[in-house]
């Protein structure tokens, strides 16, 4: 699509102008996307941050050990212990040929702490 653009703006003369002008251009057309599934950017992009934070909630679940049978987000959010967490990466980190961390954004955890709710 940049290609096409790039072709189509020559027209346009200022190359400072062309270039403000495709990317405005891109942003649009990839804006309609969401209007195509009767969606807002806004409601698209409170989606897509829900489930990151699912995600993360589950990912900590995961690393911390809660039952598996818990199949309830936020009854995993209520399980998780960060120090618990802590304890489990630093067991698994230590072994200099075989250890790794898990990647764990716990600063999305402030949203369901302050009002779950605003992840439904």
């Amino acid at each position: 699509m940049k290609d096409k653009l790039d072709k189509i703006l020559e027209i346009v003369g200022d190359v400072k102008q062309g270039k403000t002008l495709k990317f405005l251009l891109i942003d649009w057309v990839s804006k309609l996307n969401y209007f195509n599934d009767n969606m807002s950017y806004w409601e698209y992009m409170r989606a897509v941050f829900r489930n990151i934070v699912f995600y993360n909630i589950k990912k900590a679940a995961k690393i911390q050990h809660v039952d598996d049978t818990v199949n309830d987000i936020r009854e995993q959010f209520d399980c998780i212990d960060l120090t618990e967490i802590l304890k489990n990466q630093n067991g698994v980190s230590k072994d200099e040929i075989n250890g790794f961390i898990w990647v764990l954004s716990t600063c999305v955890f402030l949203i369901p702490d302050y009002n779950f709710n605003l992840l439904q």
